[in-house]
């Protein structure tokens, strides 16, 4: 399935790159892409970005490198967009680190809405909340239940800014 959507999401790259080359008064790309990804070779950001590579390498003719630059919640792959020349070649594979960083890290060393610009949404993978096979939850509420913790009832979530959000009770101690 990845592999199946890998060539589809070459395909997009490669269609979005060849209108933007004829906005270019030379042939686009004239050099390497780079995707620089923010996260470790392994990550599933690295992994479909790795199985785009040889797909739109082949369509556009011109070497597709991965460059993992980690570290700083997606920061440093992000700065180091932000300061490469703005000639198309250098793209970042990030995630919504990306959006969250500036609420989060003071003194950034770039502008996140002024020196970045999303061209698409690449993929869209899940992401799962898992615990131990031992733990006779089988829900979020059920895990939080069945805490031996003290602070069981204090369980942060990032729905509580939502104004509908109530914490699940525990009947039992």
């Amino acid at each position: 399935m990845i592999a199946g959507r890998a060539v589809l999401i070459a395909a997009a790259l490669a269609g979005l790159f060849a209108l933007a080359g004829r906005g270019f008064a030379q042939e686009f790309p004239t050099g390497p892409i780079t995707f620089v990804v923010a996260f470790p070779p392994g990550g599933s950001t690295d992994v479909v970005m790795r199985a785009i590579a040889p797909k739109l390498q082949e369509r556009l003719g011109k070497p597709v490198v991965i460059e993992n630059r980690v570290g700083a919640g997606g920061n440093i792959a992000a700065a180091a967009i932000a300061n490469a020349p703005p000639d198309g070649h250098t793209l970042l594979a990030s995630a919504s680190s990306l959006a969250a960083n500036p609420t989060l890290i003071k003194n950034m060393p770039f502008d996140t809405l002024k020196d970045l610009q999303a061209i698409t949404l690449l993929f869209r993978t899940p992401l799962a909340l898992v615990v131990h096979s031992g733990m006779p939850a089988k829900s979020v509420p059920g895990s939080h239940c069945s805490s031996r913790s003290p602070a069981r009832s204090r369980l942060p979530t990032a729905a509580q800014a939502q104004p509908s959000f109530s914490p699940p009770s525990c009947s039992s101690a």
